[in-house]
């Protein structure tokens, strides 16, 4: 297994390399100017010429590019244009940013546990209170999915010849669920739960900006919009990491429910 592991963690470098690559050249075919946008007014040639100059965006794509990978490789992901802040230490920030598409459910929340109830707080962030109610709202729409998956694919499984043999031999139906079913009817929900992870990061905009909460989804959005390249950039990165490690810890997962699937093949 370990040896597994050690391929795909491998394997997962140039995916890595290649999505910063292309975040990289679409950035910069997109129209703007981060250091206009970085200033909001009006200000002389000579001026814009200096910072461009100070920032190194005059330098051609490919050496910025090469630029930034040696910063990556050092632990280095640069410094936000519009931020002034290191992309390393707001996005380790960032990680609080928990959030959900179904911005409804958000509202809803919202209205009953914090205005109504007074449970919590509305909006924010500022301690541990402040993440009760997004991460439940996080997982409010995966769960009820997730709920409904296991319970067809446990049907499904329970239907078996094998369970009717294990019940034949006087086996508690707890044991025959938890020891004999629920094993093989966990491999389809193991699946959707590592696609849900894509599904989570890909909403997150809308609640983050529901709740008020610094997350990645957000900080994404505001540096497509400010052209800050080092945040987007650190942003993606930190999104794909994500999905590869769901997929990893999924395939994992398979080898352990299952003992005919080998990892090493």
């Amino acid at each position: 297994m370990w040896k597994y592991i050690l391929n795909r963690l491998l394997i997962s470098i140039p995916i890595l390399l290649c999505v910063t690559f292309l975040v990289f050249v679409l950035l910069n075919v997109v129209p703007g100017d981060p250091v206009a946008l970085m200033m909001k007014e009006k200000v002389s040639a000579d001026v814009v010429a200096r910072v461009r100059a100070q920032m190194h965006l005059d330098d051609p794509w490919i050496i910025r590019y090469f630029r930034f990978l040696w910063g990556l490789l050092h632990g280095d992901l640069g410094t936000s244009y519009k931020l002034q802040r290191s992309v390393t230490d707001f996005m380790g920030f960032s990680l609080a940013g928990v959030s959900m598409p179904v911005f409804w459910s958000a509202l809803l929340f919202q209205y009953v546990f914090a205005l109504k109830l007074g449970w919590l707080p509305v909006s924010g962030f500022y301690g541990w209170r402040y993440v009760i109610m997004p991460a439940i709202v996080l997982g409010w729409s995966s769960a009820g999915l997730i709920a409904r998956l296991t319970r067809s694919s446990l049907l499904d499984v329970m239907r078996n010849d094998y369970i009717r043999t294990a019940r034949s031999k006087g086996a508690r139906e707890l044991a025959v669920i938890t020891g004999h079913a629920l094993k093989n009817a966990l491999l389809p929900v193991v699946t959707i739960m590592a696609i849900q992870v894509a599904s989570l990061l890909s909403g997150a905009v809308i609640t983050e900006s529901v709740f008020g909460i610094p997350g990645v989804g957000r900080v994404a959005v505001d540096a497509i919009k400010s052209r800050d390249m080092p945040l987007l950039q650190g942003s993606v990165l930190f999104a794909t990491i994500l999905v590869i490690l769901g997929n990893l810890v999924a395939d994992i997962l398979y080898s352990l429910l299952d003992p005919r699937i080998r990892l090493e093949k």
